[in-house]
């Protein structure tokens, strides 16, 4: 076992309260910003850049993996503790998105441009502007490519407050650019995609200077190691699988619905994942700030503990995620209702479901991380695929049978959970963590501070008539009798006293 590494469940804590900070704070500038980037562009400049735009993502698909796989092999070595290693994997990472980005120009001037000029739909007075801000978002994202390997060495080092920092930084000039663009004697559209562009040129320059100063004896070598490119090739390859997957079945779920409803239910459904990915936030920031002790625990040989903090990362993750999606489970018509003039048909029920999936979803989280840190994820990535990609033609046969919308959801919600039980239990054959162990210490905790927490939450909801007041006495009890359960019942006698000691600290 390596000794250099520690155990810092401290720096987990401290590191999931910055990123939550940063949660909130780039909601709310979001939120604003893209208010106001709409009033000023208006409506088809505002659709114009969403659409334009949007075409260079499709070029880009591939560096979800390539970042997924630069964040493990840099996150691995530095469990190693050894600077040269480092700095081989993050000089070879940093070449590897600079071809990555050298082939979405090649393939945003060729065939993107073609789309653009002889395709889309553009009105005729705004092609020349149209034409700016396309070249705009290469641009924009050769430079996202580019800082992919700087933000994978902030997180790998666990600088969450620096990630944090950064990232409000950006949310804050964004939210700049748009005051610009009103001073600004130009045309509004074209100002704002030449803004963006530099403000992301400047965001690689700052991630740069930032990881020169705080890591510097990680050193940018000009040689390429052949071997960490095959296996990070190999890596990304599998991890394609999965990323292919999921668009697969969320695309075809979604090509389902219209093919046997009509586009009002495919709105539901969009809805619907917006609120889910919304209440999903709330666990992912502790899963951030635990994933990179997970690889560097594996990587440094102490499968100890690694395995507490997948039982850990699993119980609390739910359990922060369980506390918002309670109540909005409960009274999500009512809140339906608060925030849209209509609601489309089957929004809530789909709403319900998705809740239900996340849920799953929560508990996958540390055991795709734990599968990604061995390397050794053909088999993981493949089956988990196939049962995925299974979810369409099983629910093209249930809707021939049973045509209602919700089915596909059901069917969806069944197959996270096969999903699940073969994520488990590849996870076991990859590290020897117990499988028992994993379900008296998490899935057992979890059942049951669940159902006991439910109690009162659920009793208020279907004893108060008024609306308003019961979407009031859910939201409260709901906040305040969970979090007692989950502490009582869900946290064991060393973390309550964690807990009551961090909270100490905060109200110091």
């Amino acid at each position: 076992m390596n000794k250099s590494f520690e155990r810092n469940p401290k720096k987990i804590a401290k590191n999931t309260m910055y990123l939550y900070i940063r949660m909130l704070l780039l909601l709310v500038i979001s939120l604003y910003t893209s208010r106001l980037v709409l009033k000023e562009l208006g409506i088809t400049d505002y659709g114009l850049y969403n659409v334009i735009g949007g075409l260079i993502t499709i070029f880009s698909f591939i560096n979800g993996s390539m970042a997924q796989a630069s964040q493990r092999f840099i996150t691995y070595e530095v469990g190693t503790d050894s600077p040269a290693n480092i700095s081989r994997t993050f000089s070879t990472c940093v070449y590897v998105h600079i071809a990555l980005a050298g082939l979405i120009v090649l393939l945003g001037e060729t065939v993107g441009l073609w789309y653009v000029c002889n395709v889309a739909v553009i009105p005729s007075d705004r092609f020349y502007a149209s034409l700016w801000i396309y070249q705009c978002s290469i641009v924009v994202a050769c430079a996202t490519v580019i800082t992919v390997p700087y933000n994978a060495l902030i997180v790998a080092y666990e600088r969450m407050s620096a990630f944090a920092y950064l990232t409000i930084i950006e949310a804050l000039l964004k939210l700049a650019i748009v005051g610009a663009i009103i001073i600004l004697p130009f045309d509004r559209l074209i100002s704002y995609g030449v803004l963006m562009a530099v403000l992301s040129i400047s965001m690689r320059v700052m991630y740069g200077i930032y990881s020169r100063h705080a890591f510097p004896y990680i050193h940018f070598e000009r040689r390429i190691d052949k071997s960490y490119i095959k296996s990070m090739g190999s890596f990304a390859g599998w991890s394609m699988c999965g990323s292919i997957a999921a668009a697969g079945y969320s695309q075809g779920l979604n090509l389902l619905i219209n093919f046997f409803f009509n586009p009002a239910v495919n709105a539901a459904r969009g809805l619907a994942v917006t609120v889910q990915s919304v209440i999903r936030n709330f666990s992912n920031n502790f899963q951030i700030a635990v994933n990179p002790q997970i690889t560097k625990s594996y990587a440094a040989g102490d499968l100890d503990y690694l395995y507490l903090l997948v039982y850990k990362a699993s119980l609390f993750s739910f359990f922060l995620y369980f506390i918002i999606a309670l109540p909005v489970f409960l009274e999500i018509e009512m809140l339906l209702s608060i925030w849209l003039i209509k609601v489309p048909e089957y929004t809530a029920i789909f709403i319900r479901i998705l809740i239900l999936i996340s849920a799953v979803e929560v508990l996958s989280s540390p055991l795709n991380v734990t599968a990604q840190a061995t390397g050794k994820i053909k088999y993981y990535e493949l089956l988990t695929s196939i049962i995925l990609l299974c979810i369409v033609p099983i629910s093209y046969c249930v809707l021939k049978t049973w045509p209602h919308p919700a089915n596909v959801f059901y069917v969806f919600l069944i197959q996270m959970l096969i999903a699940l039980i073969v994520r488990l239990y590849i996870v076991h054959r990859l590290t020897s963590i117990s499988i028992k162990t994993y379900l008296i210490k998490v899935i057992f905790r979890i059942l049951l501070t669940s159902l006991i927490a439910m109690i009162i939450p659920v009793a208020v909801h279907y004893m108060i008539d008024d609306k308003w007041y019961r979407l009031v006495t859910v939201v409260a009890v709901s906040v305040t009798f969970t979090p007692c359960a989950v502490f009582l019942l869900g946290l064991n006698k060393t973390e309550q006293s964690m807990v009551v000691c961090r909270l100490k600290r905060i109200i110091k």
